[in-house]
């Protein structure tokens, strides 16, 4: 399970657009026509910001401005799920909830997203499946993407091909295996969503058990994103999974110092990815945040820290079986967007390529 601590901190509120209706409010699950009302005013989102000024800012003498990421898509829906309070015999977490308030604040405020949160007990396991089986097969189409964040509890349990990865909603039972929501349930269900982008983003313990095809190399992070590239990753079909943990590992709660205290907030796979989604993950200065940049940098803030409290944790990036040359992208906040066109060989430069080179 996810490392429980003892130091309640106090939530931020979750932010909600106005006139969404959050599947987590009294009244039941999200209809199809409040699904429909709420794409209508998705207008609302942060997609151009001051384009006329975004060539010189971007610092390419070449670059033009472009549409950021949220304008590329029908609808951009954040489903944020964090539990500290498990109604049985479960260990009450610290940092779960605070977590994915500010995730959805972020995601929100910054980022164009729509969100739907469940907090605490309206995260009890029908509920999520209701969520996973009717409400969002009913409220996304094909231009949508979709990011799915929890933060909770964690378990692997045993079985003849390997350790299985569960979920634990607010309901779980431990010694009910039936009470748990299974990752391969989860990933199921998710992979019959037709959204073109899709983003997972898991912080509890043994997260890494989600995988279900190999995991690739993180290759392309670092490198400058000209126009093309850049419309190929929102074209291209782009299913990530970003975990705060390796199948095998635990993911903390909050880090511990010296005198036994709680230090922050959050955890630090949340921390981390909060100062990414702000812009610390922008290696290249293009104002544009891949996932496997995110990835890169949440791996290289939260090892280290891990390390210094004596434990192992690794987040890992992997693609699902949907995914197809697409990278999930963020927009730096309140940055210009502006990209260059790919650079055209001439015939010289084409004559010192190798005969080999494609």
């Amino acid at each position: 399970m996810r490392s429980a601590a003892t130091r309640e901190p106090s939530p931020r509120p979750c932010v909600v657009l106005e006139n969404h209706r959050d599947p987590s409010a009294q009244g039941g699950d999200l209809t199809m026509r409040d699904a429909e009302t709420n794409r209508e005013t998705q207008d609302d989102r942060p997609a151009a910001i001051d384009l006329s000024s975004a060539a010189g800012e971007a610092g390419y003498s070449d670059a033009v401005p472009v549409a950021g990421p949220s304008a590329r898509f029908g609808r951009n829906l954040a489903v944020v799920i964090g539990i500290d309070a498990y109604r049985n015999d479960i260990a009450t977490l610290c940092s779960a909830v605070a977590d994915a308030r500010a995730i959805a604040e972020v995601l929100q405020r910054d980022h164009g997203f729509e969100t739907w949160c469940l907090f605490d007990d309206e995260a009890r396991r029908a509920r999520l499946l209701t969520l996973l089986r009717e409400t969002l097969p009913a409220a996304l189409d094909a231009d949508d993407r979709l990011l799915f964040y929890f933060a909770g509890h964690g378990v692997a349990l045993d079985s003849d091909k390997g350790p299985d990865g569960y979920l634990l909603p607010a309901d779980a039972h431990r010694s009910d295996p039936s009470s748990l929501l299974a990752m391969q349930v989860l990933h199921a269900a998710l992979a019959e969503l037709p959204v073109r982008h899709a983003f997972v983003i898991l912080d509890c313990c043994f997260a890494g058990t989600f995988r279900w095809v190999h995991q690739r190399d993180v290759s392309v992070a670092g490198t400058r994103i000209y126009r093309e590239r850049y419309d190929r990753y929102l074209e291209s079909p782009a299913w990530q999974v970003l975990t705060s943990a390796s199948s095998d590992q635990r993911a903390l709660d909050m880090l511990v110092n010296a005198r036994g205290e709680g230090g922050d907030a959050h955890s630090p796979f949340a921390l981390a990815l909060l100062d990414a989604l702000a812009g610390a993950a922008d290696y290249t200065q293009d104002h544009i945040i891949i996932a496997e940049e995110l990835a890169i940098y949440v791996r290289d803030r939260v090892a280290p820290a891990a390390e210094s409290a004596g434990t192992r944790q690794t987040p890992q990036l992997f693609p699902l079986e949907r995914h197809d040359g697409g990278q999930f992208v963020f927009q730096v906040p309140n940055r210009p967007l502006a990209l260059a066109r790919a650079p055209v060989l001439d015939s010289a430069s084409s004559s010192r390529r190798s005969p080999r080179a494609r």
